[in-house]
Order: structure tokens, then sequence, then C-alpha cells
């Protein structure tokens, strides 16, 4: 938006050093500036293709963040930009060459992804400085809780054998798992190792600890497996205990400061560096020559002189009703990527099962010191194994494995308080599609990874990083990517992008049968569907697609870009089984409710982005909300049936209204706007009461009503405003719908307008 400014000026003293130019560094844009720069002024006027290419030209070496382009690529972008518009004009005005230099030692717009301790453009990191912004909710001490209780549950007498004092905490990515633990380790004393994989596509935090995990997934047997693995846990307890008394930290809090100091974008800290390398070190001692069984003795008597410490530091108590010791492993799922078998054997075992086997060991002991695997599950099978698919426990089934942690996350931890700010503000429809609202609902990373962003820029430029990290989330895979994928069942690996996309805002439901489990399950893994529960026995896993506007409009864009289907594509689904039937005229009905919104949004998107550069009817992503966006509701209406029909609704006066003085549709309605960009489903009647409708107006969603409703099928808000004009709770109203969903009709009464007690209802 474009505005007077009460940010500071942006600096154009460089900040960082030069850059040494390599082969890699493209000179293709800077020859063409070199040529325009030797033509007479008026052949390079400061205009939007002649700034977009020296712009272009700065960002060509490889180190700088080709993702700024888009700051300048016309003058819709340039006007959010216009410190970075002037100074671009002034370099080509001025044939600034050393100007043209200095913009690329700016650490803002450069890659962070330069080497760590102490570096600007490290530090710079969205990512990096939203997981150290302060903490919302209460996420931590839930999962804290549950780690205590199960604890207790394992000491109890006459309680069923516990198979390891482990757990797992799977959910879906941008949740806030390694967020909550981090939480918990400022509260408890713990230790946690990442062990991503390495992804040079995309910069996550925390950052892997690279060795640590490259030795234990070194092993090539499953015995030398177990070896390390055991190796490993008394390793953990040994060097944790010599670094807890070299540096005696006063509280569980003080331990994570000494830990992290130092710690940027992508690396670790000091001190995590230097306990991973003792652990590896003493590991290394521990297995040599022996047997796991021997290393895992070693591990009791590592327990308790840890607790003991412990104990001296007053951060232990002595009835081990609490773990005292918490040992994570983020990304967890890499250890079960890795198997063995032996010889004739069928089965086989992973690192991860490796892992477990050696943690059995100390369960007996019944020591509070309890480990935590953390998956965003791409290999979420592995993790959330069944008990009766865990070989060596098929003759004795009296073992229990802890629930798996699906629910200790938190969604919405703003958008009350923004929602509220928002309507004693007057809010317009511009409100609507504001960042600091829209970003309020869903997990709380979109607003944190926004609020982040530097001081100075554009709300625009804000919004983008944001919107690009739940882009390259959501995307379909390209050819190279989609060999390394495994299908899901019955689609193939973009028929499931499209589901997915679909799913986000049509409130489809996976089948509950086996290939509609797994397709759940894929869900969940690659495409941000949020797991509801996985169950005691572990053999399914419920999913569900959350309300969430930043990830609706990607799926949106996405739909439009690749020109998905919906139609075609729930017959697919339908006919194969693979998403519950449930009542397919409700399916029907927000198809279409959806397809008249877009159609309207896609409108105005085509009458105001210029699309020269691009054939028609083609769409180019824009980091902005295209879809999730209110429309008339005489647009609306017009885009859902076909043009006799609307004419006919249109002239429609009240049933009994007098010829004479009836107001038509058409009138009624002028001014009645609605903003359902996705629907979800409603818990019960009081949600689809008119003092409830103004939350979901702003949120962007339809309700779909309880099965088995005669009158009520979908609610939508319906708001009564002029297109500029401020609103509040009171100019709400409500459109309910009835879908007839036989084959024969069966009489079913007119809704009554007193469901809702408003003076606005359809």
């Amino acid at each position: 938006m474009v505005g007077t400014s009460t940010q500071p000026a942006l600096s154009w003293v460089p900040d960082c050093e030069a850059h040494a130019h390599t082969p890699q560094c493209s000179n293709v844009y800077t020859h063409m500036v070199d040529y325009f720069w030797q033509q007479p002024p008026n052949i390079w006027p400061p205009q939007a293709l002649a700034r977009c290419i020296c712009w272009s030209a700065i960002l060509a070496c490889e180190i700088m963040d080709k993702s700024k382009l888009d700051d300048l690529k016309d003058d819709n972008a340039a006007d959010e930009h216009p410190e970075l518009r002037d100074r671009v004009d002034e370099i080509m005005q001025e044939r600034d060459t050393e100007g043209f230099e200095a913009l690329r030692r700016l650490t803002r717009y450069r890659l962070p992804t330069f080497q760590a301790y102490g570096n600007a453009a490290a530090r710079y990191s969205k990512t990096f400085r939203s997981f150290s912004s302060p903490y919302i909710g209460n996420q931590h001490r839930v999962l804290l809780s549950t780690i205590d209780r199960y604890i207790q549950q394992a000491f109890a007498e006459q309680s069923q054998q516990v198979l390891t004092l482990s757990a797992a905490l799977v959910q879906a990515s941008c949740t806030g798992k390694s967020r909550a633990t981090r939480e918990v380790a400022n509260e408890r004393f713990s230790v946690s190792f990442c062990l991503r994989e390495e992804d040079d596509k995309q910069l996550t935090y925390p950052p892997a600890d690279t060795l640590l995990r490259n030795f234990l997934l070194a092993p090539k047997t499953k015995e030398a497996a177990r070896s390390r693995l055991a190796a490993f846990v008394v390793a953990t307890l040994d060097k944790s205990l010599a670094e807890l008394k070299k540096h005696a930290p006063p509280s569980p809090s003080a331990w994570q400061d000494h830990l992290a100091a130092g710690a940027t974008t992508t690396s670790r800290g000091e001190g995590q560096t230097a306990l991973v390398k003792g652990i590896i070190s003493r590991a290394k001692a521990l297995e040599r020559d022996r047997s796991w069984l021997d290393i895992s003795t070693k591990g009791a008597a590592s327990c308790k002189k840890l607790l003991a410490f412990l104990r001296e530091l007053g951060m232990s108590s002595s009835s081990s009703h609490r773990a005292e010791f918490i040992i994570v492993l983020d990304e967890a799922h890499t250890l079960a990527a890795h198997k063995f078998g032996n010889g004739i054997e069928t089965e086989t075992e992973s690192i991860l099962g490796s892992l477990q086997r050696v943690l059995r060991l100390y369960t007996d002991a019944k020591s509070p010191i309890f480990f935590l695997f953390l998956s965003t599950n791409s290999k979420l099978e592995e993790i959330v194994a069944p008990l009766r698919k865990l070989p060596s426990l098929r003759k004795d089934l009296s073992y229990t494995l802890f629930p798996i942690i699906t629910e200790t996350i938190g969604f919405d931890l703003l958008s009350h308080k923004e929602m509220n700010k928002a309507i004693q503000a007057r809010p317009t429809l511009e409100t609507i599609v504001s960042p600091d609202l829209a970003l309020s609902f869903g997990r709380p990373a979109w607003r944190a990874l926004y609020d982040q962003a530097h001081e100075s820029e554009s709300e625009r430029s804000r919004f983008k990083d944001v919107f690009q990290l739940v882009v390259d989330k959501m995307k379909a895979p390209d050819q190279r990517t989609a060999t390394a994928l495994e299908p899901g069942p019955g689609l193939d690996i973009v028929q499931i992008a499209h589901l997915a996309w679909a799913s986000q805002r049509l409130l489809l439901s996976m089948a509950d049968e086996p290939i509609g489990r797994g397709l759940s399950r894929t869900l969940a893994e690659s495409y941000m569907r949020v797991i509801l529960t996985i169950p005691v026995d572990r053999e399914r896993v419920v999913t569900t697609a959350p309300s969430e506007p930043l990830l609706v409009e990607v799926c949106a864009q996405l739909q439009a870009r690749h020109g998905t289907r919906d139609a075609i594509l729930l017959e697919i689904l339908f006919q194969r089984h693979l998403i519950a039937k449930g009542e397919r005229g409700a399916a029907v009905t927000i198809y279409l409710h959806i397809r008249a919104h877009d159609k309207v949004n896609r409108k105005r998107y085509d009458e105001i982005y210029d699309k020269r550069n691009n054939t028609p009817n083609s769409f180019v992503l824009q980091p902005s909300f295209i879809f999730h966006r209110p429309v008339r509701l005489l647009d609306w209406v017009r885009a859902l049936v076909v043009d006799s029909v609307w004419q006919l609704i249109r002239k429609a006066i009240p049933i009994g209204g007098a010829d004479t003085d009836a107001v038509t549709f058409e009138t009624a309605f002028a001014d009645a706007w609605i903003c359902t960009s996705h629907f979800a489903q409603a818990a019960d009647e009081e949600v689809i009461k008119r003092d409830n409708l103004w939350n979901y107006f702003f949120r962007g969603v339809g309700l779909q009503c309880q099965p088995g409703q005669e009158a009520i099928d979908t609610v939508c808000p319906v708001l009564f405003v002029k297109p500029e004009a401020p609103f509040s709770k009171d100019d709400f109203g409500a459109l309910y719908v009835q879908t007839k969903n036989r084959a024969y009709a069966k009489k079913i009464g007119v809704i009554s307008p007193s469901v809702a007690k408003s003076r606005y209802d359809l």
C-alpha cells in the first residue's frame, strides 16, 4: 500500500564485503546495462522496463536474493518500494557503476545463507528471528505435562509394562514442534539434536546437527547400528553430565542459552557443537570391541550420576514422578528411512528401530529420562508403527506403547485479539485482506514470520516471503523431484497435489478404508494437512485441512495456475472410493459455491494485473490475496447460474410483495457482500447464529452444517455495506442454503428467519 511512511529511511551504505564474482555469476544483464549506458539519456529513461533490467543485473550475482526481483518488476511493485525505486533510477541516470556494486553489498538484498557465527546476513533471516521471538500460548506446558504423565504411568504399580520411555510428537509442517520443545527445554533440562537431511533448496531452522546425523546413519548392519545407538545413548548422558558440571547452569533456560550461544540460521551454537563432538568421541570409544548389550549396561550408572547432579542443582526431585531429563531427536524420520536385514531374515530393522530396541533396557531401571522423537512425518508409518508390527514382540504383546502426541500445537492464537481490534476500529472490506488479520488465523508461524520482517520493508514485501514459503510447501512436484517421490494410493503424485489444494477448500474427508487412510497420511506428510489424532492402536491417522486463509489463498492460486478442474477431480475421488461419500450433494454445493466465488475474483485479477507477457487465460502467482477476498453477492449469484436464470433472479420480489412498491432482489442486495474462499464444518447450531457470523466473514469461511439437517445445509455470512464504508457487527446477515440431495424430492419446510434473528437473512 502506498502512503506516507513513518519507518526510518533505508541506508545505502554497504554493510557487507564485496563478492568476488565467479563464473556462476551471470553477466548477461550487466552487458545489457552497459549497452544502454552507452546510449543517449533519452534512450534510457527511468521507466519500468529499464528499471527492471537494471535491478535484474544487480541481482544476477549468485549471492543475491533472486526473490527480490519482484520488488521492481513493474510500476505497481516499485510503488511498494519507493526508496529502492528512486535509488535505482538515480544509478541509471548518473551511470553510477560504484552505486551499482554498492547495492550488491547490502545485507537485505543477499541470500541469508552465509557462514555463521555473528554474521549479520544470517541473523537477518526471518526464520531465525521468528524462532527467537516471544513464544505465544501454553502448548509447551501441555507437551511437558503429557510427558510427565507418561512417566507416572510407566512407574505406577501394577501398570502394564511400557516398552520404552519414549514417545513421538508427529504433526504437519510449520506447526511449531521444534519451538515447543525449545520452550520445554527452558523449564526442564534437555538436549536436542536435529537430524534433518541436507536440502539445498530451502533454508530451515533449527539447522541440522550434521556430524551427529552422519555418525548415526553410518552403520551398515543391524548389529553395528545397535552398538552405535547404545553408545550414543550412554555418551549423551555422560557428556551432558560433563558439560553441566563444567558450566553449572542455575536453570534449564541458562543451560539452553549456553548451548545456543552464537547460533545462526545455518549453524548450531558453540555449546551445542562442542556437546555433539564430545558425544561422538565418547561413543566411538564405547563401541570398540563391545556388544550393544554390554554398552547398554553402562547406561544405568550414567543415568544415576546425571540425576544425582541435577538434584545437587536443585533441579530434580527424588520422587521420580516427572521426566527429569529429556533427549529430543528432531526430524527423527531420518533414522526410520535406513533399514537393515541379515542374511535369510525377511524382517528388517531401521536405525530408529535399533534405538528403540536399545531404550527397552532402560525401562526396567525406571530412570526418569525421556526420549522424544519429532517428525514432520515423511516416514510417518515408521514413526507410528503399531505394536503388532514390531518383530520381536509378536509372541509377547503384554507391552504397551505411549500414544503418539499430536495435539500440542497452537492454532488461532492471535485471531481473537486481531478480530476484536479490527471490529473496534470500524473495519472496511480491505481489512479482510490485510496480512495483520489474515495471517492471525491458523499456524502461529505465518504471523511470526510476517512480524519479524525488517522494519523498513513494505507490507507487500513482508507478505511475499511468507507467501513464498507456503507455495514451496504446497506446490506440485516437478520432473526432477517426481522420481524421488512415491505415488500415493490410488493417485499419482501430481493428482495428489491437486487433491491437497482442493481438500483445503472443499472440506473433503478421506475415506475410512485402507486406501483412504494411506491417502490421508500422504497429505499430512507432504501437504501440511494437520493431524487431529492417531488412535492408540496406531492403525490410522485422522487428519483435516484447517481453516487458514493464507493456505487457502496459495491453494486457490495454484489451482488457477495449473488449471485444476475440481468437478473432474471429485468424480475421480468418489469413483475410486478415496474420499468419504457422505452427502454428495453437500460436496457439490460447496464446489459450486466456491467456483462462483473464484470466478468473480478471477475476473478482478484479469482486470487489474498486467498480462502482456503471458498467454491468454494464464495465471501468474501473486503475493497478495486474490481469491480470499469479499465479492458482491449479486456478482456471485450471477456467476453461479446461467444468464437466463440470473435475469429471473435479479427481478424477483419478496413472496407476497405488491408489484407496485416491492424492491427487487437486485436492488435489495446491491450492497451485500460474501467472503467464502473455503468451507469448514459447523460444530453445532450456535455457530450459525447471527451474532457469531461476523468472525467467519473475517476468516473468509462458509459453514457446512452437521449431516442430517432438514432445513439448512450450508451457511455463509453476508455483510451489508458500501464498498469503502466502515462496518460493524450489526451489519451482518446470513445466507442459508438447502441442498436437494435426492433422486426424488422430499417435502421440506422453508427456512425460518428466526434461526438467526437477523434483519438480513436470505
